[in-house]
Parts: C-alpha cells; structure tokens; sequence
C-alpha cells in the first residue's frame, strides 16, 4: 500500500510532464506544444541589432463593396507612408477586397469581388508602391483560368508584382466559398538583407511550408489573416509560440468587424524570433508600426 501511495504522484508527475511537453500534430499540422504558450520570451531591444527595418501591419473593418475596400485602403498607405516615412513593408490582412465570411450566395459574392494576380488593384496598389518607395503585401481572392484561389501578393517599390503565395490549407468558409486547394507553393524574397516568407491564416500551421521555411532560414514571415486568437496568458505573458518554432519575426495583419454573426476581434501583431508578442487590438489609424531587427 505503501508503494502504491508513492506510485501515484510519480506517476502523476510522469504524465504532467508528458502532457505540457509533447506536440500535439499530426502528419501535416503543426502545433505548439503546451509548454510553449507559458514560455517567458526575452523582449527584444532595438539597440542590440545591427540592422533594423521599419514594417507596418493592418486591421480594419471591411465594407461589402469591393470599391469601398480599396479606396480604404489606399487611403491607409498614403497617410501611414507620410507619416512614417522609412517604412519599408505594410501589409493587410487576408481577402482584403470585401467580406470573408457573408451570407446569401456566397459563391455569386465571391466572384464580384475576386480579381486576377495582376489585376486592378495590384495596378492600383503600383502607383503608390513607387511613389512612397513602400512594399505592399495585401489578401485578396484571385481569379486563375476561371477558379478562385486565397492568395497573398507582394508589390515592390518598382511597382511590380514580387511574388505570390496561394493558400493550401482551407478551412470551412474558405470550403464554401467556393475557394480552391492551392498545390504546395512556398514563396521568399528580399528587402534589403531580411528574407522574407508568406503565409495565409491556417498554412501556418502547415508542416510543408514549416519545413521549407526553416530551410530557407527567412529572418520574417508575412501572415496575412482573418482573425487570430490569443489567450489571456498568451497576452498575459506576451508569448506566441509560433515565432520561437519559426525562428523569425512574424508580422501579423487581420480584420475586424461581425459578418454573418462571426465576430473578428481586430487584432494585429509582431512577434520576435524569441516569441515575445508586441499585440495591440484596433490600433489608432488602423496601423501597427515597429522595427524588426536582426
């Protein structure tokens, strides 16, 4: 009996630990562990890079009109590129021409609003890539020999398209909304000496492009979103995991608002390669802005 009674707590002990440490995945998904989200990241300090650039991430409320979401925001790029005028990268959230998740025929709505990669927007978007020296990364569903695709671009300050990232891994609105399975696709480029990668929403959580971009050693990940959800001791102890498994910064961009009854909180972020998480929720003038480092 004895034995028995010290059995129980090591027992106890073996499992507690087993449960915070193991990684909860499967073959293709990626997640933290549990350990993960109590870590105690070390805040970066600007001073202890050797090179910093200055990036912008943004959340706004989307209208149903597709006109209205763009001249919002290029608006957003031209009074944030005036009032932070070394900034190099701003970057919006996913679908960012009109509602992700709207009601009706969905499938009729999405063709209303999705255009090709290039396209009207991205010729828009070229004017003022050029004009304020700015990298530009927006979401959009992108029309491609008649199917539709969530896809991620990036304008150079050229004012050409630098590249693109179609989305692999759909979750049920993008299911109904008539959205295609993109086939693995991972895209890097550069401003000035950081690497950068892409990601839209659930593909973060994509084993492939983990992989990939572990290989490639990007310095920052652009992760355009809906809505991402923190925890309270995420916030609590400014740790998002994700980073830290990443190894890079991670530039957050989401929305907000109540469509069709899902409400999407307005959360943007920047997450440091030690997965401190700079968080804020509907910032002022819809813009988060900081300065990445290496």
């Amino acid at each position: 009996m004895k034995k028995l009674f010290f059995l129980i707590p090591v027992v106890l002990f073996i499992w507690g630990v087993y449960f915070l440490y193991q990684r909860p995945e499967g073959d293709k998904v990626l997640s933290p562990r549990y350990i993960d989200y109590v870590d105690f990241p070390k805040k970066d300090i600007e001073s202890e890079y050797f090179v910093t650039l200055k990036v912008g991430v943004v959340t706004k409320p989307y209208s149903e009109n597709k006109n209205e979401n763009i001249a919002e925001i290029l608006r957003i790029i031209e009074q944030s590129a005036s009032k932070q005028v070394d900034m190099k990268l701003i970057v919006f959230g996913e679908a960012s021409l009109g509602l992700y998740n709207k009601g009706g025929d969905r499938k009729k709505y999405i063709q209303n609003i999705a255009e090709p990669l290039p396209g009207p927007l991205t010729r828009k978007l070229s004017l003022y890539a050029q004009k304020y020296n700015l990298y530009i990364a927006s979401g959009l569903i992108e029309i491609k020999k008649k199917q539709y695709y969530n896809s991620l671009f990036v304008i150079n300050p050229k004012g050409k398209i630098e590249t693109v990232h179609r989305k692999m891994l759909l979750n049920d609105i993008d299911s109904a909304n008539g959205i295609i399975k993109a086939d693995s696709n991972y895209e890097t480029f550069q401003i000035d000496v950081f690497k950068f990668g892409l990601a839209l929403s659930n593909d973060l959580n994509e084993k492939w492009l983990y992989e990939k971009y572990k290989k490639e050693k990007i310095d920052a990940l652009i992760y355009s979103h809906v809505s991402t959800e923190f925890s309270f001791l995420g916030r609590w102890l400014n740790c998002w995991p994700y980073s830290k498994m990443y190894n890079c910064w991670i530039l957050g961009a989401g929305r907000y608002g109540t469509e069709e009854g899902v409400e999407y909180a307005g959360n943007v972020f920047i997450s440091s390669p030690a997965g401190y998480l700079h968080y804020e929720e509907k910032p002022a003038d819809n813009l988060f802005v900081y300065k990445i480092g290496k």
